[in-house]
């Protein structure tokens, strides 16, 4: 088993260091580019939604995000730990694709596509932190 720990905080400056340490756990476990990019796109919506709206309060004490990726075998599992926010992105109802693009409704179409890159995403909120738990097979 592979694993790497990334702790970021809060702020969208710290996507650039997630996209360095994605890439370089890509090479180490021997994924291909067009993968590592679908982890990059579904890492950065989930950490862009987490910093937008699970840390707009001011008053989170110690406010982190984790990120833990793991291959095991032929499975990759991510797992992203916040304690922002309590905020099940299971509940969010899919974008309406079909609809006119003057009447969607705005946001959702990240997790949409975070839905769809993904195998099985599973959230549970514990001990004060968001934990949404991604498994993609190779």
């Amino acid at each position: 088993m592979t694993t790497q720990q990334i702790t970021l905080k809060p702020d969208l400056a710290e996507l650039a260091t997630l996209a360095e340490q994605v890439e370089r756990f890509g090479e180490q476990i021997g994924l291909e580019t067009p993968l590592v990019f679908q982890l990059n796109l579904v890492l950065d919506e989930l950490v862009t939604n987490a910093v937008n709206y699970g840390f707009a309060r001011s008053n989170i004490e110690n406010p982190h995000i984790t990120i833990e990726m793991r291959r095991e075998g032929e499975q990759l599992t991510i797992e992203l730990r916040d304690n922002g926010t309590p905020f099940d992105p299971l509940q969010v109802p899919p974008p309406d694709l079909e609809a006119d693009l003057q009447d969607r409704q705005i946001g959702g179409l990240g997790l949409h596509f975070v839905h769809e890159l993904m195998d099985t995403i599973d959230y549970q909120h514990q001990h004060g932190e968001n934990r949404l738990t991604l498994h993609k097979r190779l």
